[in-house]
């Protein structure tokens, strides 16, 4: 039997900064992670670059909102986000050997532009700790515990398997720090606390692929409106990338928090302009395509054979050149039910510009799983104390990151929302763990 003051479950980002916290506080401290060595979902963050706070997620007397309407759970992060701002994060990662650069949208990222450098100072810092890890360890059971004659303040035993062979871990306090929805489900299944069924976000979105029909690699900078009937459900504005049969960019991950096969997506693709302004930027260029038509054919004949030629009337597949990519040209035109060698009379500018500024595109499925970049759901934050992350039924269980329903938006949210948890998970496990052999000894 192994016994530890803390046993931290999962070997993410929330885990590795809970090992960190509960080391520091004295605590002996085992990380358990299923894989075959930790920090590899930190990797995968921001394509490689590992985008891990915002500038947003400030104190409270510094703004009114300290960055908590970008989470899904806006009360229960703020008190976190509150004590673990994006300056003492950074401050956080600092002490431990990283320095950091922030972007001009206020997102930050390691100083060397490599996920692989926070994963470096983590692991420095979990080894000087004395941190114990065990990888390839898949726990399978969370038992509660009242104690045994070896360790009377023993409160959770963790039944699992590791390389093949059954291996029990004893503990003090225990954090629970997994993403995986199947194991947090099946890991407290027993302990009746509420558990949200997970679903992937931050990802493209399916759409009608005849909508998009010839777009494949285009992308528009554009207002996105998601709707479900006539309800405006959330809003991004930015760079949309048009896919065969999908929608992607980070406008398009934000709105996919919120959306569901029986919504749509509409894009503005000239949210500067009204579309009064927009239809008379296009009738000036008609009549000013006119007026040169007109005058090079009554022009003397003797020009005309200098060699130069009439100009052929405006066609309406003309219109949008230089406006938009001469493929999404394509598209609003067909979209629009004209004929792209028709006249740009006033009607067809009407109608081209009603598709400009609303681009009707239905979403036919959700966020594909392995290419999600978050997990909304897991256990239910009414289930824990939003100071400690403690579980209001279970006092000595603490939980951090992703395995809470909590999810933010792309920008670091989430990142950050793994390390602030998970540094305060940690500590109090600590404390937990401390109380608990104090009472008992």
């Amino acid at each position: 039997m192994i016994v530890s003051d803390v046993i931290v479950i999962g070997g993410g980002a929330s885990g590795l900064v809970a090992a960190i916290a509960a080391a520091r506080e004295g605590a002996s401290v085992i990380l358990l992670e299923k894989q075959d060595r930790v920090g590899k979902t930190i990797l995968a963050t921001g394509n490689g670059r590992c985008n891990l706070s915002n500038t947003a997620i400030k104190r409270y007397e510094d703004c009114d909102t300290g960055g908590i309407d970008f989470y899904n759970s806006p009360f229960f992060v703020a008190y976190q986000l509150g004590v673990f701002d994006c300056e003492r994060i950074c401050g956080f990662f600092k002490e431990i050997g990283l320095l950091t650069i922030v972007d001009e949208k206020g997102w930050v990222f390691p100083r060397t532009r490599h996920a692989g450098s926070v994963v470096d100072v983590l692991l420095r810092e979990c080894e000087e700790l004395g941190v114990i890890m065990h990888t390839n360890y898949e726990a399978e059971r969370i038992v509660p515990e009242k104690g045994d004659r070896e360790d009377p303040g023993c409160r959770w035993s963790i039944w699992g398997n590791q390389s093949g062979s059954g291996c029990i871990f004893n503990t003090r306090s225990l954090v629970v720090c997994s993403g995986n929805p199947d194991s947090v489900y099946d890991l407290t299944v027993d302990l009746d606390i509420a558990v949200r069924r997970q679903e992937p976000v931050l990802g493209p979105l399916p759409v009608d692929p005849a909508v998009i029909r010839g777009l494949d690699g285009v992308r528009v900078n554009a207002c996105v409106s998601l709707y479900a009937g006539t309800k405006e459900l959330a809003r991004e504005e930015g760079e949309v990338l048009f896919k065969k049969q999908e929608l992607s960019g980070i406008v398009v991950f934000n709105l996919s928090r919120f959306a569901t096969p029986r919504n749509q997506l509409r894009l503005d693709m000239f949210p500067e302009y009204s579309a009064g302004d927009l239809e008379q930027i296009f009738l000036r260029r008609v009549a000013r395509s006119n007026a040169l038509e007109i005058r090079r054919t009554t022009e003397p004949e003797s020009s005309l054979e200098s060699g130069s030629r009439p100009i052929e009337p405006m066609p309406l597949s003309c219109l949008l050149k230089g406006a938009v990519h001469s493929r999404v040209a394509q598209a609003v035109i067909r979209k629009s039910g004209l004929d792209p060698a028709g006249d740009p009379t006033p009607e067809a500018i009407r109608k081209v510009v009603r598709v400009l500024k609303d681009f009707q595109i239905p979403i036919t499925g959700g966020v594909d799983k392995n290419r999600a970049q978050v997990m909304r759901g897991g256990l239910s934050t009414r289930a824990f104390d939003h100071v400690t992350l403690a579980s209001q039924l279970h006092p000595s269980l603490f939980a951090a990151g992703e395995c809470l329903d909590v999810d933010g938006a792309c920008g670091g949210f989430n990142l950050h929302w793994a390390w602030a948890s998970g540094l305060t998970a940690g500590k109090e496990a600590a404390r937990s763990a401390k109380t608990a052999y104090l009472i008992n000894t």
